[in-house]
């Protein structure tokens, strides 16, 4: 009986050499996949696996640490564009810094903090096209009322721009004009451009 429980002992532990190859051999295959479609998180993830199956190995050895390198470029990368937006940001480059958040959420697609900031960075960048718009129209508006010597609409106007575009130099001297105009009264004749 001895010897028949021995060899059924063996025949189980060929049966999970065989079971933990094949299963080795399939993570290497997911691995390599992973790792020539720098998907390096998961690379990473199936090779500490086959290493744990065979810790020996030198190929899930050097596949990890080829997944490792990888993952740590990305992650450079990743905080390279981040600083780069925020940056950006603060100059107020809104284009540039959607465009630097919008390629680090390329590398960390779930990277809440690069999602955030990109939203916030479009949202600068929409607000800034909508106040560039106003600030055009209330300058033809009042562009449109000096002519017509109308100059308390066009002070208005300039004044409205100027909150929009503080200190700009076309609405201040327009609003100067604007006043004096207003002290010395509607012209006799209307002034055409």
């Amino acid at each position: 009986m001895r010897p028949r429980k021995q060899a059924e002992e063996r025949r189980k532990e060929v049966e999970g050499e065989a079971r933990r190859q094949t299963d080795f051999n399939r993570l290497m295959d997911q691995g390599d996949r992973a790792l020539r479609n720098r998907r390096y998180e998961e690379a990473e993830r199936v090779y500490n696996k086959a290493v744990a199956l065979l810790p020996r190995n030198l190929d899930a050895r050097n596949g990890l640490r080829e997944a490792q390198k990888g993952l740590e470029k990305i992650k450079q990368d990743f905080n390279r564009l981040m600083q780069q937006g925020e940056l950006a940001m603060q100059a107020l480059h809104f284009g540039d810094a959607v465009r630097a958040f919008s390629q680090a959420i390329k590398l960390f697609p779930d990277s809440e903090a690069a999602i955030n900031k990109l939203q916030t960075a479009q949202k600068a960048q929409d607000d800034l096209g909508n106040a560039q718009a106003s600030y055009n129209r209330l300058m033809l508006q009042a562009g449109a009322a000096m002519r017509l010597g109308r100059y308390t609409d066009a002070a208005l106007a300039y004044s409205a721009a100027l909150r929009l575009v503080p200190g700009d130099l076309d609405a201040l001297v327009g609003l100067r004009s604007a006043r004096a105009g207003m002290m010395l009264g509607p012209p006799l004749v209307p002034v055409f451009p």
